[in-house]
């Protein structure tokens, strides 16, 4: 009777252990179906991989080119070249975004933020970079170049929301002669905002551009992953041409990437004649940041494995259950 008993426990628990990997799987079949789904580059001769190379800065562009350019070089034994397939991330699937769509469609997110891109290009290696603490911090960290020493500055240990708005101008009374911009989130901005008007009677030209999304994306990232819920993250409704028009500084609003670039010129120009402006990005922050992704993995790995199991029973069931 005791084996029996033990037997009927033990069938129980395999029983148990089944249906929830049945309930993870049916929890993510759509979204693995659509991944499943991703197209593959052509032609696979030769294959380069590697955990770091993918979404990343533009450098890894220039180390393929520098690869094709060997690789051009080297012949066998019909003198024909060398091909390359890349095991490189060049997009990666938004979840969001397919999930929206019941995964009828697929959407997919660029290697790179164009915003980045314009902002780089735009302005000169001397000017100084102010970055507060926030999402924005780790974005810039992954996709914007500094070139030149005591070109950066940030809160020590990325800890102090609302530094870049007087850090900036502190670094333009420091540095009358060079060019001082501040990448801010929306969160972070409402902190200090006000101070701008000491910017303006001061006559200091500088340029905040303010990543406008509504939430304090970094801590509602950082719970949307184990939780699904982003509980007290939502900041509301805020128009900044208010703030403009309340500390004097020029208002420029950007809501697509192609708008970037205009507004970049036009910021500088206003920046240059004395008057600080607030660039009002409206950015969409569905792809998660390569620090959330890797903060949420760090410590899942820390916590003991009776614990990592509680996380994705608790997981998948709000995933099902909401």
């Amino acid at each position: 009777m005791t084996m029996l008993a033990l037997a009927l426990a033990l069938a129980l628990a395999l029983a148990a252990i089944l249906l929830l990997w049945a309930a993870i799987l049916l929890a993510f079949a759509g979204p693995l179906a659509v991944r499943w789904r991703e197209p593959v580059l052509r032609h696979p001769v030769l294959i380069i991989e590697s955990d770091d190379w993918g979404a990343g800065p533009l450098a890894q562009a220039d180390a393929l080119t520098r690869l094709t350019a060997t690789l051009q070089r080297t012949r066998d034994h019909s003198g024909r070249p060398a091909l390359m397939t890349l095991g490189v991330i060049l997009e990666v699937p938004d979840g969001p975004r397919i999930a929206a769509t019941h995964c009828t469609e697929y959407h997919a997110l660029p290697l790179t933020d164009p915003r980045f891109d314009a902002l780089r290009a735009a302005n000169p290696a001397e000017a100084v970079t102010v970055v507060d603490d926030g999402n924005h911090t780790y974005l810039t960290a992954e996709l914007f170049p500094v070139r030149q020493a005591r070109g950066l500055i940030v809160p020590t240990d990325f800890n102090c929301m609302g530094y870049a708005v007087p850090a900036a101008i502190g670094a333009k009374l420091a540095n009358p002669d060079r060019e001082v911009f501040a990448i801010v989130g929306d969160g972070a901005f409402t902190m200090t905002c006000m101070e701008i008007v000491s910017a303006t009677r001061l006559g200091l030209g500088l340029i905040y551009f303010v990543f406008h999304d509504g939430e304090l994306s970094q801590i509602a990232q950082a719970q949307g992953i184990p939780f699904n819920r982003k509980p007290c993250t939502a900041l509301g409704a805020i128009d900044f041409s208010g703030v403009a028009i309340a500390t004097g500084a020029e208002y420029l609003r950007v809501a697509a990437n192609a708008e970037v670039s205009e507004a970049i010129a036009r910021a500088r120009e206003v920046a240059a004649g004395g008057r600080p402006v607030v660039v009002d990005l409206i950015v969409d922050y569905s792809k998660r940041t390569a620090f959330t992704l890797g903060a949420v993995k760090t410590n899942f790995r820390r916590f003991p494995l009776a614990q990592r199991l509680r996380m994705v029973t608790r997981a998948v069931k709000r995933r099902i259950t909401g």
